[in-house]
């Protein structure tokens, strides 16, 4: 009994030094209910501190954005204006190769391609070659050029070309079988011994004349000319003209090191 109310006297008394302490259960409860609205508003700005990072960081990525479209803007007109015709006119000397021209027996027109009609894709070469023929310059024209990825065979359709500025067909002649420059040569040389030749113009494009003409070089050196339309048109100014006109010299550079590796590296040049 006596530790019974021992008990009953230290529960009692804990509960007087309780209250005392202003610490009832319901002011404990008050006390407990201000820090919890506090640790909502804490919530609350902690939400509206990361909105407004998120807000700002919208506006930065936004304003990145614009940067780099103005950047765009710029080198787009800088390299469309200035950068591929400056390239192309340095580049053009390392694939570019012309002579003095006398009269002489034959000019051989090195093929290009055709389009999807069958039309070749390089007439200035054709018109040069029509140009020198009806200057009297030579009686003879071959067109050297295989079958097209359209199908067409392009020394036809640069004969059929040529007839329709005037030239006479009976004095162009066709090698049809050619893949590639260095065929060109091979084949139309066959058609200039089969003839009796003795003096002949080289005619292509401008960025192509060093690889036709050391091309030639491989059978006949001697009596040996080259040129190339006026206008060449990968120097020529328009946006088409100058990225695939850089393309092409720069295939032009490539396809060089290649032939002087494959087909002359035994001989001197």
């Amino acid at each position: 009994m006596s530790e019974w109310r021992n008990w009953q006297t230290r529960t009692v008394q804990s509960r007087m030094d309780y209250i005392r302490e202003g610490s009832s259960p319901s002011s404990g409860i008050l006390k407990i209910m201000p820090e919890t609205k506090t640790q909502q508003e804490q919530t609350e700005n902690n939400q509206i501190n990361q909105e407004t990072l998120e807000a700002l960081q919208k506006v930065r990525f936004r304003k990145v954005i614009k940067g780099l479209i103005i950047v765009a803007v710029v080198v787009f007109f800088f390299l469309h204006s200035y950068l591929p015709t400056s390239l192309n006119h340095y580049l053009v000397q390392f694939t570019s190769f012309e002579t003095e021209l006398f009269d002489s027996d034959v000019i051989i027109v090195f093929g290009a391609g055709t389009n999807k009609t069958g039309q070749p894709l390089q007439k200035e070469r054709v018109k040069a070659a029509v140009e020198l023929y009806n200057e009297g310059r030579v009686n003879k024209i071959i067109m050297t050029g295989g079958e097209s990825k359209y199908g067409f065979i392009e020394a036809a359709a640069m004969k059929d070309y040529a007839v329709s500025l005037g030239a006479p067909a009976g004095d162009i002649l066709v090698e049809p079988l050619a893949k590639n420059t260095y065929e060109n040569a091979e084949n139309s040389y066959q058609i200039v011994q089969d003839n009796n030749f003795q003096r002949i113009i080289l005619v292509t494009s401008c960025y192509h004349t060093r690889r036709a003409f050391r091309s030639f070089q491989f059978f006949q050196r001697e009596n040996l000319m080259i040129t190339s339309p006026a206008d060449c048109w990968a120097l020529e100014p328009g946006i088409a003209n100058r990225w695939l006109g850089l393309k092409d010299i720069l295939r032009e550079i490539i396809a060089n090191m290649y032939y002087d590796y494959r087909y002359m590296k035994t001989n001197e040049f």
